[in-house]
């Protein structure tokens, strides 16, 4: 079982440097490994790129920092004029983003993509590739490339997710990272601190500086989990999670507990479309999402919901994708963990400024028909104990819900914590399929005579 911690983070004076940024700190300490240490230099390459004893390293340097790379490792084997190049993405917290509102992107037909696929399908431009090239060559202390064109076409990249852990070895592309891109095979590797830092250091070299050796400590505290490599579903409880967003469990057993998350959300989102006619005409499809550092709390975030298409939101807002969401999340961080039965706009960020009839006509909607005095979603109250919650309405955006905090349900394992949205998203299916037509166009006229 995970291990309640003290927290390893202030107990040295590195590790108390290692707070402020911790992404770009272990950045540059593995940059620098890189550059100084030939024999860390040579496992960590060929565990990356498979490499033999038969293969040999002419010239290696590594980067931070640059292009919105964390770490890039330009290299050169032996018998070989081209130089290739590794991204090292490191995201030891923060949830991949979504890149919107980019101009190339638009450029190649989408209006969306994940951070990995921005990263990969910008080396198809030839103008990032010039500026890239540029950036690299001129960086100090770089003379043996001086003169040097760089090919940085895609055919000489690898490509590595470096993340606390990578504890369940999981392939599926949708769990290590976001990959959406049919067109595209995902070129995205996943590694753990332990895997690409930890198993490639070993101390040679009697001239090592003590800070090195210190900073190799701090990994091990930090980066190595206190259970052993495998799925076990009782890792995933609610006491764990309260350990967790209190900072008492280490770097590594956090991470589990996110890759347990993402492996929910994933399985969430396999959820089949299902046809309400009352609500639209084709079936309503499932997304499921995982996020970390919630809100301006920190924590995490299970979601799961239907898409609903055609809903009328205010024409002032900036909304250009006119669906709306009506599902469940899981949000729990250091100062609460409530289950929430939601009801929000798909383009969360751009649908603002609503009137207030739009929180009373959501309240209605998600309460009971005033006609029949008869809950809309009986089912799902029941199934989450929300009969005594109070409805939360919107401030600016969209996003209402009912609210019960999760140690009302409670649960102990992965596996109940799946069977809880399971089930709600079940309850849900037959309150949405018992629903009135009149209900549903009524809650879609008062929002759109609000405008």
């Amino acid at each position: 079982m995970i291990v309640k911690t003290s927290n390893p983070h202030n107990e040295s004076f590195i590790g108390a440097l290692s707070s402020f940024n911790k992404e770009l700190f272990h950045s540059r300490a593995i940059g620098w490994l890189v550059n100084n240490d030939s024999s860390f230099q040579k496992k960590l390459l060929a565990k990356i790129l498979g490499l033999t004893s038969k293969d040999s390293l002419v010239e290696v340097r590594a980067f931070t920092e640059i292009a919105q790379i964390d770490i890039l490792i330009l290299y050169k084997l032996s018998g070989s004029d081209q130089y290739k190049f590794i991204h090292i993405e490191n995201k030891i917290k923060a949830s991949e983003s979504v890149v919107m509102d980019n101009k190339f992107i638009q450029s190649r037909g989408f209006t969306k993509v994940s951070q990995t696929e921005h990263y990969y399908l910008r080396l198809t431009d030839e103008d990032f590739k010039a500026k890239l090239s540029k950036a690299i060559i001129s960086t100090k202390n770089l003379q043996f490339i001086k003169g040097t064109k760089l090919d940085l076409g895609i055919d000489h990249w690898n490509f590595v997710m470096l993340k606390p852990t990578n504890h369940f070895e999981i392939a599926n592309n949708a769990i290590r990272n976001i990959w959406n891109l049919e067109d595209y095979q995902n070129p995205w590797k996943r590694m753990s601190y332990e895997e690409l830092v930890l198993d490639n250091w070993t101390l040679d070299d009697e001239n090592c500086p003590a800070s090195v050796q210190e900073y190799i400590d701090l990994l091990k505290g930090e980066f190595m989990p206190s259970v052993p490599h495998k799925f076990n579903p009782d890792n995933l409880s609610l006491v764990n999670v309260e350990l967790a967003v209190q900072t008492k469990l280490n770097t590594a057993d956090v991470s589990i507990l996110e890759e347990m998350f993402m492996k929910l959300a994933y399985e969430l989102g396999q959820l089949k479309p299902v046809l309400i006619p009352a609500i639209q005409n084709e079936p309503m499809r499932v997304e499921s999402k995982f996020l970390t550092d919630t809100g301006n709390n920190g924590g995490f975030l299970v979601e799961v919901c239907y898409i609903v298409s055609e809903f009328p939101f205010p024409i002032k807002s900036r909304c250009t994708l006119k669906e709306a969401r009506i599902g469940f999340q899981y949000e729990h961080n250091p100062k609460a963990s409530k289950m929430k039965f939601f009801f929000a706009a798909q383009d969360y960020d751009n649908v603002k400024g609503l009137a207030q009839i739009y929180n009373a006509s959501i309240k209605a909607f998600l309460d009971a028909d005033k006609d029949l005095l008869i809950p809309n979603f009986s089912n799902t109250i029941n199934e989450l104990k929300l009969g005594e919650s109070k409805f939360n309405g919107c401030r600016t955006k969209s996003f209402c819900n009912r609210s019960v905090d999760m140690k009302t349900i409670g649960f102990s394992s992965y596996n109940e914590l799946n069977d809880i949205f399971q089930n709600a998203m079940g309850s849900l299916n037959i309150d949405l399929t018992t629903l009135q037509p009149r209900t549903w166009q009524a809650l879609k006229d008062k929002i759109y005579f609000s405008k």
